[in-house]
């Protein structure tokens, strides 16, 4: 993935890694689980549900209604934010 979406090579689920190891970089090649992963986040994020299979959905759905179920009247909901970390 490239382009203003796409995931810094040190996202924040890399770091535990990077702190054990700083030469530490994953593997970035896409496969069968990161395409599913990302078009499921992709559904979650946007609503759009098209595209999903049916276990797919219900995944996606499910996590979306956990979400719900932990926001009250005063709730913000804040979306992934892109930001910038040299080290």
């Amino acid at each position: 993935m490239s382009g203003p979406e796409a995931h810094h090579e040190l996202g924040p689920s890399t770091l535990k890694n990077v702190e054990v190891c700083p030469g530490f970089r994953s593997a970035s090649e896409e496969n069968v689980f990161t395409i599913e992963g990302t078009k499921m986040h992709e559904a979650a994020e946007t609503g759009n549900f098209e595209g999903l299979d049916e276990e797919q959905l219900a995944m996606v759905k499910k996590v979306l209604d956990y979400r719900d179920s932990l926001m009250t009247e005063n709730s913000k909901l804040m979306l992934e934010q892109r930001v910038h970390i040299t080290l």
